[in-house]
């Protein structure tokens, strides 16, 4: 017996948004950042080529790691990892802002 087909889903458009405020470091062991990151970069291991990705990064202030781009037609999932990985702890937290900078941009995306 052969399984039914699985249905392809459609492209999927994914907004990261990372706190690296000073908050999220730690002195013992992992920082909770270092999980984030890490979080962050098995998430776009699932992504295919048609898929959406925005990388947004905040403390105080916000700052797109990542423009919403289509996987393969900007750069490529390695310098996606790269830009996450190369993250750094920041200041201080303003996560509404985030949000509100964000999902207006999520927003406007297709997927």
């Amino acid at each position: 017996m052969d399984p039914p087909p699985r249905p392809e889903r459609p492209p999927v458009t994914l907004l990261l948004i990372l706190d690296h405020s000073l908050s999220m470091g730690s002195a013992l062991g992992v920082s909770k950042f270092d999980m984030a990151k890490e979080s962050a970069l098995l998430a776009t291991d699932a992504l295919r080529k048609e898929d959406r990705i925005g990388v947004l990064a905040f403390d105080d202030k916000q700052e797109w790691a990542v423009e919403f781009q289509t996987l393969g037609s900007g750069l490529s999932l390695g310098q996606i990892q790269e830009r996450i990985g190369a993250l750094e702890l920041g200041g201080g937290t303003d996560i509404c802002a985030a949000l509100d900078l964000g999902l207006s941009a999520l927003e406007r995306q297709p997927g």
